[in-house]
C-alpha cells in the first residue's frame, strides 16, 4: 500500500513540475550610506525564452537571494543558479 501511494504521489508531482528557460538581467544599485557605492546584481529567473531581459515566466517562484564568498565571483555559483532557475516549480 505504502509503494501505491508514493508512486502516485509521484506522479502528481511529476505532472505539475515544469523545466523553466533561464532570463539574466543586471541591475546596478546606488548605496546611499556609503558614499554612493555602487552595487552590481546578477538577476537570474525562469522565463518562457532564454536570454537578456526577456520577459518573465507566468505563475508564482519563489525568490533566492544570495551573495557570493569574498574573492568569488558570481560565475563560480552558476551551477547553483542554473538549478534553482531552471527547476523551480
Amino acid at each position: 500500500m505504502k509503494n501505491i501511494v508514493t508512486f502516485i504521489l509521484s506522479i502528481c508531482c511529476a505532472t505539475i513540475v515544469q523545466a523553466y528557460n533561464i532570463g539574466h538581467v543586471t541591475i546596478d544599485f546606488t548605496d546611499a550610506d556609503r558614499a554612493d557605492r555602487s552595487v552590481p546584481c546578477e538577476i537570474y529567473y525562469p522565463t518562457t525564452t532564454s536570454g537578456e531581459s526577456t520577459p518573465f515566466a507566468s505563475g508564482i517562484f519563489p525568490v533566492v537571494i544570495m551573495a557570493h564568498g569574498f574573492i568569488m565571483s558570481p560565475v563560480d555559483y552558476s551551477y547553483l543558479v542554473n538549478s534553482l532557475a531552471i527547476n523551480m516549480i
